[in-house]
């Protein structure tokens, strides 16, 4: 959980050092979340209203195969917590081998993401003309796609609490973080 730690701080320290007063600045309106808007960037997590729960019993509701993962090795999970901040973003992270689990555990929030990417040459950054924000609800979770840019979790509340899943390793060895090429800052 330390080593962790010592990667989330610098995330939430470095945007709003990135975020020059001379940097071109974009802006944003979150959305609400549906799972066709959010289909670039990954998969919601949630119950349809309209499907039947695979097992119902008097004390259970299950609803199976809403999104699936595939590991051929150990995955991680982790617990974090995150403050309220300034509504605006200068850098992204990505994670290019493993998708990422993220659910919000005490209330809503808005996500950052932009879609993953190719280089033609050199080296990838996130396109700040595709930067999205969806307002997700407490209850809902994201299956994020391998290689989708995304910001650390805006909360609602002064701070809230998520539950993070990815391939084992992953906060070490496999965590890209860029500033958009230009310095652009969005802010929402």
């Amino acid at each position: 959980m330390q080593a962790f730690r010592a990667i989330l701080l610098p995330l939430l320290l470095t945007s709003a050092a990135l975020a020059a007063a001379d940097a071109p600045e974009l802006s944003i309106l979150p959305e609400s979340l549906t799972a066709t808007a959010f289909r670039s960037f990954g998969q919601v997590v949630e119950a349809p209203a309209d499907m039947k729960p695979t097992i119902e019993n008097a004390i259970l509701s299950y609803w199976g195969g809403l999104a699936k993962m595939r590991f051929h090795e150990d995955m991680e999970f982790g617990l974090f917590t995150v403050k309220a901040r300034t509504h605006e973003v200068a850098e992204l992270e990505r994670h290019m081998k493993t998708p990422e689990l993220l659910v919000g555990l005490s209330g809503d929030y808005v996500l950052v993401v932009a879609p993953h990417a190719v280089p033609k040459a050199g080296v990838a950054y996130p396109d700040p003309a595709k930067v999205k924000a969806f307002l997700v609800p407490r209850g809902k979770a994201l299956l994020l796609a391998k290689g989708t840019w995304h910001a650390l979790p805006f909360p609602k509340a002064p701070q809230a609490e998520f539950l993070v899943g990815f391939r084992n390793g992953t906060a070490r060895k496999d965590l890209t973080l860029r500033p958009f090429k230009n310095r652009d800052v969005i802010k929402f």
